[in-house]
């Protein structure tokens, strides 16, 4: 895979954690760290796999 598909991958790993940070908040349930990292590491790897199409400069 390409740099760039990592680099989306973390982003959409870190947006994904953020805002299920944020439903839980809101919710008013325990925080768990733990629970947010492995979320992101998997939404991360799914999208690096599912967006592995050639990423050109235009």
């Amino acid at each position: 895979m390409k740099k760039g598909n990592y680099i989306s991958a973390v982003i959409a790993a870190i947006c994904f954690g953020f805002a299920v940070f944020i439903i839980d908040y809101y919710n008013n349930e325990v925080a768990s760290i733990g629970k947010y990292i492995f979320q992101a590491v998997f939404v991360g790897f799914f999208m690096a796999i599912a967006f592995r199409t050639k990423i050109t400069k235009t």
